[in-house]
């Protein structure tokens, strides 16, 4: 695309004054000529053979024999102007002529290679397929055969803001920020890099051009979805990924942001089912294990969950929200030793973590481990002052050797505080002599009891990462 600078640096060479409002005219006529010309290079032409035109003529011209040459005079008789020995022209049509050589040549430079292309292309396809390393490595490399390519810097940023890359995201965003754009991808690019950069509205005026010059465009409409989504706009957002889905059904990151919006909207089963897409698709996707395994804990389904999360720790152990959930529900299957082992895992990467001590604490009186218990909830009575009087009333009933019947602490679903790690559990002290087994069924059928929906979830700085009260939310990113 040539710039307003090029039109008047050709105007000076040609000597011709303009003005902005000409200045701007000849930039648009000229950039969609030299644009129709730059399609017409990335044809491939390889099978076709070289050709003076488009229709197979033979020679129209008289044989090309010597005669007698009549002379200059002769020649520039028919001139309708001449000067001395030569034809006359206006002045105008040679800087014409050296404006479109001059602009042709600099456009040639400046247009991408038809291999920096096609980099570019299966950068984006590997972004779609949540492969976000792959994706960056490609575009990358489309950015060395392209050096200062701002469409690739665009989707560039989105895929280092995906993986936490945010310093660098950031600044790939502000080098696309001055793009452009002149087709639906260079739009969804800078729509991409103002979204990193939190200029949600000027990016949504960009997916919404990309989606008007290309209704095709499924990265138009997952990045519409993306805004409502990070602005707490759920069902906002859900007709926006509903078409992206149905353009793209197996792109594996559009399929888990819609899933995470389901989420919010309490549509469980609908955000499994897009995990599992997610899966088929991207069977190296860790994340969706961890937000399948999440929406099982909603859905009570604790083996399903547990299985996901554990999944998911086999290349991520020191996650600490799925440390957390997973001892969570390893509690809930009866599992508490293990559900200790994943609580001292968590408190040793976070010391700082006061409902990790006070479930543990809970858990250790499921073990018989009573020391271990008071010491635990002593430790998260000084941490959660919000909670010290359920707290306390467990160190009491403790001391005392009384089952205590009050629940365990937890986040509640989705990192929101809670009274209960599920709504309308109680957690029972062992009673001597009682069976194990009972104690279990006990506490099945009391969770299976109606109980009032849990706080909304404030919205997480991202999917998957660990949430805090007041976070702002970041629908995309992964880590």
């Amino acid at each position: 695309m040539i710039t307003e600078n090029d039109v008047r640096h050709v105007a000076r060479l040609a000597r011709l004054s303009l003005s902005a409002e000409e200045a701007k005219t000849y930039q648009d006529q000229l950039g969609r000529i030299l644009d129709h010309i730059a399609e017409l290079k990335r044809l491939d032409l390889a099978c076709v053979e070289p050709t003076a035109h488009v229709l197979e003529l033979s020679s129209a011209l008289r044989p090309d024999e010597p005669k007698p040459f009549a002379g200059a005079p002769d020649i520039l008789a028919n001139a309708p102007s001449r000067e001395g020995p030569f034809f006359k022209v206006p002045k105008i049509l040679a800087a014409v002529f050296l404006a479109a050589a001059l602009l042709a040549g600099r456009a040639a430079c400046k247009e991408p290679s038809p291999k920096a292309l096609e980099t570019m292309h299966k950068g984006i396809a590997a972004y779609e397929g949540a492969r976000f390393d792959e994706a960056v490595e490609l575009l990358g490399k489309a950015l060395e055969l392209r050096p200062g390519w701002k469409t690739a810097s665009g989707f560039r940023a989105m895929c280092r803001w995906t993986t936490g890359e945010v310093s660098s995201a950031q600044a790939d965003a502000k080098a696309a920020l001055s793009l452009k754009p002149n087709s639906a991808e260079s739009h969804v690019a800078r729509g991409f890099a103002r979204f990193v950069l939190k200029q949600f509205e000027p990016a949504s005026e960009d997916f919404e051009k990309a989606a008007g010059l290309d209704p095709r465009c499924a990265l138009a409409r997952f990045g519409l979805g993306s805004v409502f989504s990070q602005r707490n706009k759920p069902k906002d957002a859900l007709p926006h990924l509903n078409e992206a889905v149905n353009l793209a059904p197996q792109a594996a990151v559009i399929r888990v942001v819609r899933g995470a919006v389901r989420e919010k909207l309490k549509n469980f089963r609908g955000a499994v089912e897009d995990y599992d897409a997610a899966l088929k698709a991207a069977a190296d996707f860790d994340y969706a294990h961890l937000y399948r395994g999440r929406v099982y804990r909603e859905m009570k389904e604790f083996a399903k969950s547990a299985e996901d999360l554990t999944a998911f720790l086999k290349r991520n152990p020191d996650h600490e929200e799925a440390l957390y959930l997973r001892s969570n529900v390893l509690f809930q299957l009866g599992e508490f030793t293990a559900a200790v082992m994943d609580l001292d895992r968590l408190i040793e990467l976070n010391p700082r973590h006061g409902l990790a001590f006070a479930n543990r604490g809970i858990a250790r009186i499921e073990t018989g481990d009573r020391l271990g218990a008071l010491a635990d909830l002593t430790k998260a009575n000084g941490m959660l002052p919000e909670r010290a009087g359920a707290i306390e009333e467990h160190i009491r009933r403790l001391r005392a050797e009384k089952p205590p019947e009050l629940p365990v602490f937890d986040e509640g679903p989705s990192g929101v505080a809670a009274d209960a790690l599920l709504p309308g559990e109680q957690i029972e002290q062992p009673e001597e002599g009682k069976d194990k087994g009972e104690r279990r069924r006990r506490r099945a059928k009391t969770s299976e009891e109606e109980t009032p929906e849990p706080p909304e979830k404030p919205a997480p700085e991202a999917p998957g990462e660990e949430s805090s009260p007041g976070a702002e939310e970041e629908p995309l990113r992964i880590r």
